[in-house]
């Protein structure tokens, strides 16, 4: 992973850091089954935290303008529609 070799090149350990994934309680099946060896931590599933808190997060957020015009570009808009982040 590119953070590793840059952590290593400031003369750091695996052992010295942590790496967080932002992987859902929902999405528990996705968790490196070495992750305590690996030092990985998953904070959104220490939370818990599902896919409806993100999207209500994301709802909230003046982020998601900017995100929007991203994707719209990249993807777009057939593929991705304002609905989609729209949680009631």
């Amino acid at each position: 992973m590119p953070f590793d070799s840059y952590m290593k090149s400031i003369g750091l350990k695996k052992k010295d850091y942590k790496t967080a994934i932002g992987i859902r309680a929902d999405e528990f099946r996705r968790v490196n089954k070495k992750a305590a060896k690996q030092n990985i931590i998953y904070p959104l599933i220490e939370t818990p935290t599902t896919k409806l808190d993100v999207l209500n997060w994301w709802k909230d957020s003046r982020l998601i303008l900017i995100l929007w015009s991203i994707m719209e570009i990249v993807n777009g808009a057939e593929k991705i529609t304002k609905e989609a982040f729209d949680v009631n």
